[in-house]
């Protein structure tokens, strides 16, 4: 039905000759998204540090659960490293995650001074949000339930570090393919909500830069 389709890997495409098959599912940050969005963004907040974490939290899907208690965590570790480098933390939720983790966020970082940005989607939607926390942030944590929100982050040209979710069933999901071969080719690294502050310092203090997409 087309004459060129472009396909992301994890959706097995044919190997046919008018598909072009993508590691990374397409999206729209670029360069001229990130330097707008991030001028923008910063124009509603007073940044005091030098150093500025960005957080893109999923939710619910098919194959994927967030709980409160991995929530919690994930905020645990992010406190963690703000607290141990100094540093800044821009956050937005999605419109999939659950009412209780969204109501966990407001109460441990609505009024955090570490948190400059605190956006739950289902509440407030601000245009150009995903793409000014990217533009502003130097390393970025997101949530490991949605290829689209991994692949934004990746295309920032920012070190990422990938959380993963609770699994509904044991089964091996194109989720897990994705994730593990972005980890292989070195454009994510991966943790556990419990060891996410751990895996934020060690991606921090890499000597290895963010790989170029």
């Amino acid at each position: 039905k087309f004459s060129l389709a472009v396909i992301p890997r994890h959706d097995k495409p044919p190997a046919r000759k008018n598909i072009v098959v993508t590691t990374l599912a397409p999206n729209l940050i670029d360069r001229d998204s990130l330097r707008d969005q991030g001028a923008k963004l910063k124009q509603q907040m007073q940044l005091d540090r030098n150093i500025v974490v960005g957080a893109l939290i999923g939710g619910n899907n098919p194959e994927f659960t967030m709980t409160k208690e991995a929530a919690g965590k994930v905020i645990s570790g992010l406190l963690e490293f703000c607290k141990m480098h100094d540093a800044n933390m821009l956050v937005t939720t999605s419109r999939r995650t659950p009412k209780d983790v969204e109501a966990l966020f407001k109460e441990r970082l609505g009024n955090s001074k570490l948190c400059k940005l605190l956006v739950i989607a289902n509440e407030r939607n601000i245009e150009g949000t995903v793409a000014g926390i990217l533009g502003l942030s130097n390393i970025v944590v997101v949530s490991g339930e949605s290829v689209s929100m991994v692949s934004e982050a990746i295309h920032s040209g920012k070190k990422v570090v990938v959380f993963d979710l609770d699994k509904k069933n044991k089964t091996v999901t194109k989720y897990d393919r994705v994730m593990t071969g972005l980890e292989r080719e070195e454009y994510i690294s991966r943790a556990e909500p419990p060891d996410l502050g751990a895996k934020l310092e060690k991606a921090w203090k890499s000597q290895r830069q963010a790989k170029e997409v």
